[in-house]
């Protein structure tokens, strides 16, 4: 699998960084709004205030070690469009693949608006 660029540990050395106190995909938001705040004022504008919210999971569905699941997906995203890097938009994408957003949530719509968002391109093939 892809090994992380620097942007992309930068983005999970951030969001290490913010406190234990919020969960690990809210920090993993918080941190692509400090690192990558164009990109992601990009995906929230252009998106809908509920699949932005269905990123977040619900208290109720609160799963451990929600990052390493998040980077597992990025990575495995990475190596199917054939980079040789894990990149921070294969982490957002992999982000909304891993959210479990209430009824009505587009998953592929979030998907696409976040891969146009991060210049990755189309991503008909997730």
């Amino acid at each position: 699998m892809p090994e992380l660029n620097g942007g992309a540990e930068r983005l999970l050395a951030v969001a290490e960084g913010l406190p234990d106190s919020m969960g690990e995909r809210e920090r993993l938001i918080l941190g692509l709004d400090i690192v990558a705040s164009e990109e992601w004022s990009r995906v929230v504008v252009r998106s809908s205030a509920e699949d932005v919210e269905g990123l977040r999971p619900a208290a109720v569905s609160y799963t451990p070690n929600e990052l390493n699941q998040v980077v597992s997906f990025a990575r495995a995203v990475a190596g199917a469009y054939g980079f040789k890097h894990t990149e921070m938009a294969h982490i957002a994408i992999g982000l909304v693949l891993t959210a479990r957003g209430r009824d009505g949530f587009d998953q592929l719509g979030l998907a696409r608006i976040v891969g146009e968002s991060f210049w990755f391109g189309s991503t008909a093939p997730v």
